[in-house]
């Protein structure tokens, strides 16, 4: 092989191997933003919980025993 073809089968084969990444940093960034919105709203549903465990602690104590 000539060394012109050995440049030019290696350029091809970087190229190839750059858009793989860029695909899976592209993969990566998705997935990253779908775990902080699963993040925010599991952090609204904690906080919704926590109001709703105060509102029943506020009912129960109404109870004599």
């Amino acid at each position: 092989m000539m060394l012109n073809e050995q440049i030019s089968s290696a350029t091809e084969e970087q190229s190839i191997v750059t858009k793989d990444i860029n695909t899976n940093t592209q993969t990566i960034n998705h997935v990253a933003e779908e775990v902080a919105t699963g993040a925010n709203k599991t952090a609204r549903s904690s906080e919704e919980l926590s109001n709703l465990i105060a509102q029943m602690k506020s009912v129960v104590n109404k109870f004599d025993i």
